[in-house]
């Protein structure tokens, strides 16, 4: 979207909305007066490339005003400057405290740039008869087991816009492939909305790739981009996100 189209665009989304008054926000509670930190020390940070997540960082330096957040057990290229009183930042035990999800620390000689969680399949153990007979029999079922699933969660703090009631939506969504966990995700929005029919209609409109989802018993196609790599669910997020009015950092 560039920006000519955004006041129209903002024109359309607002119109017939509900306005939340000024009086009920919450003023900026004040922060530190100097940058206190140190180089060495551990916090709990965002990740600015996928804001859904909240990683260990470590303080890798400190310059005036700014901290240098880096990631644990990933390479540079998440790391990034920011002011010290950066509401992107959090202590130690943030995560346990509020309940959010905490990512683990990466591994160094990761060279791909995923930071979608994904989870480790959980099988049965099989019993011994059961193993020996299938080693033994030639119509064993040789079938690759089914890949684990890919989890995004939701930033339920994260303004929903006139269309979403983020209290409905769950705290994550999994599916175990990409195109299972856009329609889920779609589909969770769809039940935290009363106005499912102009969320379809936008969605109908966009640009991508067809999907046919299914909702109230009803078949629906709605168009989102294109998915190869779990990257891509960034695209998606960010055209939900920019046809639905709601914040770019609730997925």
């Amino acid at each position: 979207m560039n920006a000519s189209s955004w006041p129209m665009f903002l024109l359309k989304t607002l119109n017939g909305a509900e306005m939340a008054p000024a009086k009920i926000f919450q003023k900026e509670p004040p922060g530190p007066k100097t940058n206190l930190f140190q180089v060495g020390q551990k916090l709990e940070a965002v990740d600015k490339k996928n804001p859904q997540l909240i990683c260990c960082a470590t303080v890798g330096a400190v310059k005036n005003d700014q901290i240098h957040v880096t990631f644990d057990g990933w390479r540079g290229a998440f790391d990034y400057w920011c002011k010290y009183d950066s509401r992107d930042i959090f202590p130690v035990g943030w995560c346990a405290k509020s309940g959010h999800p905490m990512q683990p620390p990466g591994q160094k000689n990761n060279t791909g740039h995923n930071r979608y969680k994904i989870k480790p399949a959980l099988t049965a153990p099989m019993p011994i008869s059961s193993a020996l007979a299938e080693v033994q029999s030639p119509e064993a079922d040789t079938s690759a087991p089914p890949p684990p699933p890919i989890a995004v969660f939701v930033r339920k703090s994260c303004a929903g816009g006139p269309l979403i009631d983020t209290a409905q939506l769950p705290v994550s969504v999994e599916d175990a492939t990409l195109t299972g966990l856009a329609k889920g995700v779609v589909g969770k929005i769809l039940s935290a909305s009363h106005k499912s029919e102009t969320i379809l209609a936008r969605l109908g409109a966009l640009r991508g790739e067809e999907m046919v989802i299914t909702h109230a018993g009803t078949t629906y196609t709605i168009k989102l981009p294109q998915l190869l790599k779990p990257a891509d669910l960034e695209n998606v997020f960010a055209a939900l996100a920019s046809a639905l009015g709601c914040c770019h950092n609730l997925f």
